[in-house]
């Protein structure tokens, strides 16, 4: 599930970047859409993470808490890195 949600926010994130720059040309310069992808995604699977911390929904006295905590943010990063390479590969 994680993959999917780092796919959707970097996919929404180069729409947004789109928008509010009124320009495709920022999907071209591959670092400054890494930057827009990774920002995103981190912020978005941080908040996520505090928000499983506060609502109860991890094991926080377990050491799964931290595992879960990191492979959840990997995943995000997966998910987030399929939506780089397709932009990326989609431009050739």
């Amino acid at each position: 599930m994680h993959v999917l949600g780092g796919f959707w926010i970097a996919v929404s994130a180069c729409y947004f970047a789109i928008i509010f720059m009124h320009d495709e040309s920022v999907l071209y310069d591959k670092k400054h859409l890494a930057r827009i992808i990774f920002v995103a995604v981190f912020i978005v699977g941080t908040i996520w993470e505090f928000f499983e911390f506060f609502s109860g929904n991890t094991f926080l006295h377990t050491a799964n808490f931290w595992t879960d905590t990191i492979s959840d943010m990997i995943n995000n990063f997966i998910g987030g890195a399929f939506v780089y390479l397709y932009v990326i590969l989609k431009k050739k």
